[in-house]
C-alpha cells in the first residue's frame, strides 16, 4: 500500500515565535511547517516554488473543468456558431 501521507513539522505559534529562523529552514529545505495560532487557526509555511506549483496546478483545474462545461454545452447544443466573416462584420457594426 502506498503511504500517501504528508509529513510535516506541526507547532504552537508561541514556539514559532521563539526561533523563527529555525523553522524557516526547516520549510525551505525539508518540510512544510505548520503554526498553530492560539485561536486554532493554522497557517501552513512552504517554499515559494512548491507554492507556485501548487497554484498553477490549481488553475489547471479551473481551466480543465471550464473547458469540460464548455464541450458539455456543445455536445448539448447550447452555443452559438458564427464564422470569422460574421464575427468580422459584427465588429464593423
Amino acid at each position: 500500500m502506498d503511504d500517501d501521507r504528508i509529513f510535516m513539522t506541526d507547532l504552537w505559534l508561541k514556539d514559532f515565535i521563539k526561533d523563527v529562523p529555525r523553522y524557516l529552514k526547516i520549510a525551505l529545505d525539508e518540510e512544510p511547517v505548520q503554526v498553530t495560532t492560539e485561536d486554532n487557526r493554522d497557517v501552513i509555511i512552504i517554499p515559494m516554488e512548491e507554492y507556485n506549483a501548487l497554484r498553477r496546478a490549481k488553475n489547471n483545474l479551473e481551466y480543465l473543468k471550464k473547458l469540460r462545461e464548455s464541450e458539455e454545452q456543445y455536445k448539448n447544443g447550447q452555443v452559438i456558431v458564427k464564422t470569422m466573416a460574421e464575427l468580422e462584420a459584427m465588429a464593423r457594426e
